[in-house]
C-alpha cells in the first residue's frame, strides 16, 4: 500500500484510483473531520492525515494516473500551481474587497460563528473578480480528479509500464 501511494512510477487504473486512493482520501480528509469533535487530539490527527496525503494527492497518484492515460507526469505540475495561485488570488481578492485593516478584519471575524465566517468570506470572494478567478482555478483541480475517475486508460503496455488491467489485476502495475 505504501508503494501504491508514494511511488509515482508506473500506471494506475480508474478502479485503483477510486478505490485505492480517492475514497480513502475523501473519507479521511473530508468526512472524518466532520464527525470528530474539533480541537485537541482530533485536530492533531486530522493534520497528520492531511500531511500524510500531501505527496500522494499532488504527485504520486495523479502522475501514475496520467501515465495510464499515456501522458507525461509533468502535466501534473500545472494543477497544483493553478490551485496555489487560485487560492492566493482568491484570498487577495477577498482581502481587497474589505475596506478595513487586517487587524480590524481579524477582530470582526472573531465575533462570528464558523458558519457566519464562511458565509462572510464567501461573499467577499464573490464580490471580487479575482475571487472568481481563484474559484475557477480551484475547480480545475477538482475537475482533474473527476476526469481521473472517469477516463479510461490506454490499453496495452505503454512507455510508462504495463497495462494495470492486464492479467486481471485491475489495480496498478
Amino acid at each position: 500500500m505504501f508503494d501504491f501511494l508514494f511511488n509515482p512510477n508506473g500506471r494506475i487504473s480508474r478502479k485503483g484510483f477510486v478505490l485505492g486512493f480517492l475514497l480513502p482520501w475523501l473519507a479521511l480528509t473530508v468526512l472524518l473531520p466532520l464527525v470528530l469533535p474539533r480541537g485537541g487530539l482530533f485536530a492533531l490527527l486530522n493534520t497528520a492525515i492531511s500531511l500524510f496525503y500531501l505527496w500522494p494527492s499532488f504527485v504520486a497518484v495523479p502522475v501514475r494516473r496520467l501515465h495510464d492515460l499515456g501522458l507525461s507526469g509533468w502535466w501534473q505540475v500545472l494543477v497544483p500551481l493553478l490551485g496555489i495561485v487560485g487560492i492566493g488570488i482568491a484570498f487577495t481578492g477577498a482581502m481587497g474587497a474589505y475596506d478595513g485593516t487586517a487587524q480590524e478584519f481579524t477582530q470582526e471575524m472573531q465575533g462570528m460563528t464558523r458558519i457566519e465566517q464562511r458565509a462572510y468570506l464567501a461573499n467577499m470572494v464573490k464580490a471580487s473578480p479575482l475571487g472568481w478567478l481563484g474559484l475557477i482555478m480551484l475547480l480545475t483541480w477538482i475537475f482533474e480528479y473527476l476526469a481521473f475517475a472517469v477516463l479510461r486508460g490506454k490499453p496495452a503496455e505503454n512507455r510508462f509500464g504495463n497495462d494495470p488491467l492486464l492479467g486481471g489485476r485491475g489495480f496498478a502495475d
